[in-house]
């Protein structure tokens, strides 16, 4: 059984990755890779924070890619897919351990 702080965490965390994720590939859809390197860089803390490190490293390897090849940044739609789809696999990991 989690404590209540730190279900209260994993709660806040279920609740803002995604709007970091898209938040990333708003910036990324706009060109914006300055944007998007922040918001992948916020993104990576978060993840650190909760221990979602599959996610944390995903979310490295986004932020130093758009700040070597900015250019890149409309390409980024392989590593947002990854992203998401691991922010999936870590939310359902979680709430399976909140529901306890």
């Amino acid at each position: 059984m989690l404590g209540p702080a730190l279900a209260e965490v994993l709660r806040a965390w279920l609740a803002d990755v995604p709007g970091l994720i898209g938040a990333l590939q708003t910036a990324c859809d706009r060109g914006n890779a300055a944007e998007a390197a922040l918001t992948a860089h916020a993104l990576k803390g978060s993840c650190s924070n909760v221990g979602a490190l599959r996610l944390q490293s995903l979310a490295r390897d986004v932020e130093h890619r758009l700040r070597e090849r900015p250019a890149e940044c409309g390409a980024a739609s392989i590593a947002l897919a990854q992203l998401r789809a691991e922010y999936e696999n870590a939310a359902d990991f979680i709430r399976t351990r909140l529901d306890r």
